[in-house]
């Protein structure tokens, strides 16, 4: 018997997986350049910027028609054209990100608004479930969805 074994069964099975293991670890490469394989994620290119920088400047567009955009979103938008301009493509990416989703949050606080006004001017005789489903909405924050109930309830 091996010397990491006593004979009892446990000990045997633990000296058998410890064994296996040990084998299979011997067997992996040492490097990960070995397996052909990059283990780290490539920093974004200018495509990735471009369009980063596209689908922000949509999103501004969309607040911007829904009336309501925060002050620092186009500043935001900016300095990620201007990273982008320089090269720094991976903290264009990030800048651009943050602009868009600034952008969202504000088109989703003007339909919030736009979805209170509207309820506020449905008549008290609208069916009860579908005004307490338009409060449950507009507690969840969800400015697109309360907008379009009231708009199917209101007809506007």
């Amino acid at each position: 018997m091996s010397r990491y074994c006593n004979g009892e069964r446990v000990t045997v099975r633990r000296a058998l997986i410890t064994a296996t293991l040990a084998l299979m670890i011997r067997c992996l490469p040492a490097a990960a350049d070995e397996l052909g394989v990059e283990l780290s994620t490539p920093a974004p290119g200018a495509d990735a910027a471009v369009v980063a920088l596209r689908r922000a400047e949509r999103a501004i567009t969309k607040a911007v028609d829904a009336g309501n955009l925060w002050s620092g979103t186009r500043a935001l938008l900016s300095a990620a054209a201007a990273r982008a301009d320089v090269g720094d493509y991976s903290r264009a990416v990030v800048l651009a990100g943050s602009a868009e989703r600034e952008a969202r949050a504000a088109l989703n606080q003007a339909r919030l608004e736009r979805a209170r006004y509207l309820l506020g001017a449905l008549a008290d005789d609208e069916d009860p479930e579908t005004l307490s489903a338009i409060r449950g909405l507009l507690r969840a924050y969800d400015g697109d969805a309360a907008l379009r109930l009231v708009r199917k309830s209101s007809g506007r």
